[in-house]
């Protein structure tokens, strides 16, 4: 087993006292991230909890820092952590985790609660992460270290996407927009969006909940619930709130913790994805760096052609061929793609 399955089992219980030993005495040797979700399930076997309590006190303050500032962390062991050292967590931390769309909604709500004006200010501006857990917003709004003006913004978020009082602005015409295209895409064919139901496992702080759910119900969610689903929802809920008519839907879906580069490559592919989510991933260097990812882009109509042209170079000729011949994508990017051709041929 590596070092995830080991965490993964030592969750389920599936570890027995042997290993349990192994680890805590580092005969097994855990990387420092595994290591600590290791001690942290240890405490929950009464027979280890005494001592993985007394491991967990010995290491520094900077390695449960780093993890709070984890991708991939698990939201218990950060809700655990977080409780256990808050004293001593340094404020630059708490200022870097507000970025961080694994961090448990009681961590944020321990924030909400807080005198210090400019971590209420930051965290007041994390949409997508206050509609997932509204229960933060009313903290916020009755918070009175929180600013007039950023109160009246939660205020005015509440009521348009939690009490559903929408609109009938740009807003509302950004909805209509999206909704045409996604039903062009499901005339044209491009994506399979049935009626069947998905199995959608959400990894949540109180643990992994499991449910059963169909695009009707999906349908039917507020933005928060779609939210929640985006963010700790896995792949197959997250197709299909990729193309949500709400921009902060698709926010969430690129802000999962979750999210794979295989993903970001199938989405860059649709042609019926809304502007903003291209332009997103256009610019993030980590997805474009991947070169199936930016020639994706480039074959996306809807891709900005200054990107197209600067990511062209990095091509080979085959995919310049295809691209020279390809109607569908600005004539400018076909015009480079030619040169480039005819360069590389001498």
């Amino acid at each position: 087993m590596d070092a995830k399955e080991i965490v993964g089992n030592l969750r389920k219980g599936n570890i027995d006292s042997t290993i349990n030993e192994f680890i805590i005495n580092r005969t097994m040797p855990l990387p420092k991230k595994e290591f600590i979700e290791a001690l942290y399930f240890l405490t929950k076997d009464s027979v280890f909890k005494e001592r993985a309590l007394k491991e967990i006190d010995r290491l520094d303050i900077e390695s449960f820092e780093n993890y709070l500032k984890e991708k991939t962390l698990i939201p218990e062991v950060a809700l655990f952590l977080y409780n256990h050292f808050k004293n001593k967590i340094k404020r630059k931390t708490l200022v870097e985790i507000l970025n961080n769309f694994s961090i448990p909604s009681q961590v944020l709500m321990n924030i909400a609660k807080s005198d210090d004006s400019e971590l209420l200010e930051l965290l007041s501006i994390k949409e997508v992460k206050l509609l997932a857990h509204p229960e933060i917003i009313d903290v916020l709004i009755s918070n009175p270290n929180l600013s007039r003006e950023r109160r009246f913004r939660l205020i005015e978020m509440k009521k348009r996407f939690i009490l559903g009082e929408e609109d009938e602005g740009e807003e509302r015409e950004e909805t209509k927009e999206a909704e045409a295209e996604v039903e062009e895409e499901k005339e044209e064919g491009e994506e399979d969006y049935d009626d069947s139901v998905i199995s959608v496992e959400l990894d949540m702080e109180d643990g992994i909940i499991e449910q059963k759910i169909n695009l009707n119900m999906i349908k039917k969610m507020t933005v928060g619930e779609k939210i929640k689903f985006a963010l700790f929802g896995n792949k197959e809920v997250r197709k299909i709130l990729i193309n949500d008519p709400n921009r902060l839907v698709r926010e969430a879906v690129l802000q999962s913790p979750k999210l794979t580069d295989a993903e970001i490559e199938s989405f860059a592919k649709l042609k019926s994805l809304s502007d903003d989510v291209i332009r997103r991933i256009t610019l993030n260097k980590q997805w474009t760096s991947k070169y199936s990812v930016a020639l994706s882009l480039i074959k996306n109509p809807k891709t900005p052609i200054s990107f197209s042209l600067n990511y062209l170079d990095k091509l080979i000729v085959r995919d310049l061929k295809q691209i020279q011949k390809d109607k569908d994508i600005p004539e400018p990017v076909r015009k480079k793609a030619k040169i480039l051709i005819e360069r590389k041929f001498g």
